[in-house]
């Protein structure tokens, strides 16, 4: 595999994780913005963002180029995404994720259809078409079952095929030789320029307060210089290099990040609950009046009372809160337990270690569950290296042999290997270790019974 290949890979395995937790930021979003909304901020954003890059225009074009790029504009932007965001606002994030990794067989079959260069099929492509496909059918049958509506089912396979039309083009662009920011540019500027007549009639507004919020701000952000401006140029590129077929098998791996980032966000989500109910906290003050004194009056003063001390507690001041009475103040919900959420996520990473076989400081891991992990898996290599020098010791003592032979200096040959690591020769050391102290033990119950025979023989 060349370094363009490598690169090409590389590339489409960034895109398609960032992409994947596009779904959930964008659900995150879909809660102050319209969907329409969304989409014109984050490509406005790109836009800009390329426009920064590279402030240069793209001259030379024909009318057809330009036709093309509108094509691209209109099916990679403007449908593609607004189907994308009007399907997250029906059914989950996970659940459009599985839907639109589709989006391979469509670019096959209509590059089978389109006249040009056709890319072969390989068993990787079908396979994941074959897992694609039943999770389609799996969550199809599960919302049928559940009365959801199926509008949130359709929307991202008709986003699909916007997205199969999108990389075909794209495919061609790409031969044109411009550069390949200025051709992102301009098939965003299409993009929104689709969008513009849609606005009026979406309700569109600024929202200075929406886009300001910090959370808000800082998903734009990512949707847009990261997951557009980014991205998109990247992926263009990757297309370009790989072909639409190729690049597009990275799309299986979509479903799969998507349901784990959404699952993630859910628990850090109930993380957050949790703290916010811990911190706001509510308070049951009980008032028992003694016997014959004036019990609404009491409790008008006590609640009154309390009342001023929260406030000032509120402002900052410090207020000392006295009653007279048998007072009670306890905190509702104080017996309850904290619940657990730090335990699902670990073992949500030590799965994600365990398949990728990544090692778990990359992911920020350091708990000791995974260095146990990562030193088994130290331990299977290990095993596998000492497999291959036994393979390859002999073939060596046979040509050093022949060597020696044609030199005219025959002789004996052995092949020494050096240990691995400084790991292994510290466990080895403290194997022999224990071996010699295994050895000195039963030499000692070797020789206690014939020291009790001879004292035996004595008395």
């Amino acid at each position: 595999m060349n370094k363009a290949l490598l690169r090409g890979h590389l590339m489409a395995l960034f895109v398609i994780v960032v992409w994947s937790n596009t779904f959930i930021v964008s659900k995150v979003l879909l809660e102050s913005f319209q969907p329409i909304e969304l989409i014109f901020f984050r490509f406005v954003l790109g836009f800009l963002a390329l426009l920064a890059a590279n402030p240069h225009p793209l001259k030379g074009t024909t009318k057809k180029q330009e036709l093309m790029m509108a094509a691209a504009g209109l099916t990679g932007v403007a449908l593609y995404y607004l189907l994308e965001n009007f399907a997250l606002t029906f059914t989950l994030a996970s659940n459009v994720g599985i839907i639109l990794s589709a989006a391979p067989f469509f670019i096959a079959i209509l590059g089978l259809l389109l006249p040009g260069e056709k890319e072969p099929l390989g068993l990787p492509f079908f396979l994941g078409f074959a897992f694609a496909m039943t999770g389609i059918i799996l969550i199809t049958l599960v919302s049928s079952s559940l009365d959801l509506n199926p509008l949130g089912n359709v929307l991202p396979l008709l986003a699909a095929c916007s997205w199969a039309v999108y990389s075909q083009i794209t495919k061609r662009v790409g031969a044109w030789g411009y550069s390949l920011l200025l051709t992102t540019r301009r098939i965003m500027l299409y993009g929104l320029l689709w969008m513009l007549p849609v606005l009026p009639f979406s309700g569109f507004r600024l929202g200075a307060d929406r886009l300001l919020h910090p959370v808000n701000l800082l998903c734009l952000l990512f949707l847009g210089l990261v997951a557009t401006a980014l991205c998109f140029s990247l992926w263009n590129y990757v297309v370009g290099v790989l072909g639409p077929v190729t690049s597009s098998v990275y799309m299986y791996l979509s479903p799969g990040i998507t349901f784990l980032s959404s699952v993630l966000m859910e628990i850090y989500r109930a993380i957050g609950e949790n703290f916010r109910r811990i911190g706001a906290l509510r308070y049951a003050v009980t008032v028992k009046p003694e016997p014959g004194s004036d019990a609404q009056g009491v409790a008008q003063a006590v609640a009154r009372e309390w009342s001023g001390a929260m406030d000032a507690s509120s402002r900052g001041e410090v207020r000392d809160f006295v009653a007279v009475g048998d007072v009670q103040i306890r905190v509702i919900g104080a017996d309850n337990q904290f619940i657990d959420t730090q335990v699902p996520v670990r073992q949500l990473l030590e799965q994600v270690v365990a398949k990728t076989g990544l090692p778990p400081f990359l992911l920020g891991l350091s708990w000791s569950t995974t260095e146990r992990m990562s030193r088994q898996q130290a331990d299977i290599l290990t095993t596998e290296l000492e497999s291959y020098r036994g393979i390859l010791t002999p073939v060596v003592e046979r040509i050093c042999r022949m060597v020696l032979d044609l030199a005219g200096t025959p002789g004996e040959v052995e092949v020494l290997w050096d240990n691995i690591s400084l790991q292994d020769e510290t466990e080895l050391a403290q194997a022999r270790y224990v071996n010699a102290q295994a050895a000195v033990l039963e030499q000692q119950l070797k020789e206690e019974p014939k020291g009790t025979e001879r004292r035996d023989s004595h008395g």
